[in-house]
């Protein structure tokens, strides 16, 4: 994993980073995902569609995760 954000509720965001256009997590990434149990599971990648890799990870562009970090932060929840 190279990022774990945790927004003021405690909600965790587990992102890890690839320069591929075809993201593959590594087993460390799928362990601490299992260790910590965030909300969300992210790997970002090159491409330019956001889809899921399985059912507990989503492959996502970096644009479209900046994009929903800031939803997020502006959400009435974060306040």
């Amino acid at each position: 994993m190279d990022i774990l954000l945790q927004f003021d509720t405690g909600e965790q965001w587990a992102i890890e980073v690839k320069r591929s256009s075809v993201p593959t997590p590594r087993r460390g990434f799928y362990e601490a995902i299992q260790d910590l149990a965030p909300r969300r599971a992210l790997v970002v990648y090159t491409g330019t569609d956001k889809y899921s890799l399985n059912a507990t990870i989503e492959a996502i562009p970096l644009p479209l995760l900046l994009r929903e970090i800031e939803t997020r932060l502006k959400s009435p929840t974060q306040r």
